[in-house]
């Protein structure tokens, strides 16, 4: 470097002689963290509800299968819903006493998991 040329320095220009080039600005470089974290967050709450729906899909089987007949259980390919509402199971749980068992068993599954 000679004594003529200044140090090269943050306020000289760039070595094309051009004007200094304009320094990012802090609001796109903010915005693309923004997407990604809002990406990132929809993606966790997709795979939630997803997750949630597996886990709750015994539960709406076994609860449409206490309103199916024994025709439409065994049915293939399988019925997601009854065609009709059949209470029949529900006054046989009833009539026989098996509703005080049932009783019992939910008490204790409330009790043992809270």
């Amino acid at each position: 470097m000679s004594a003529a040329e200044p140090p090269q320095g943050a306020n000289s220009a760039p070595a094309g002689g051009s004007a200094a080039a304009k320094p990012r600005a802090w609001g796109h470089h903010t915005s693309t963290l923004a997407q990604r974290r809002g990406l990132r967050l929809g993606l966790r709450l997709t795979a939630a509800v997803l997750l949630t729906l597996v886990f709750m899909f015994p539960i709406y089987w076994l609860f449409m299968i206490s309103f199916k007949t024994a025709s439409e259980i065994y049915a293939f390919p399988p019925r997601w819903y009854p065609t009709s509402f059949n209470f029949d199971t529900y006054h046989v749980l009833f009539r026989d006493g098996d509703a005080a068992t049932v009783g019992n068993s939910l008490v204790v599954a409330f009790f043992s998991t809270a």
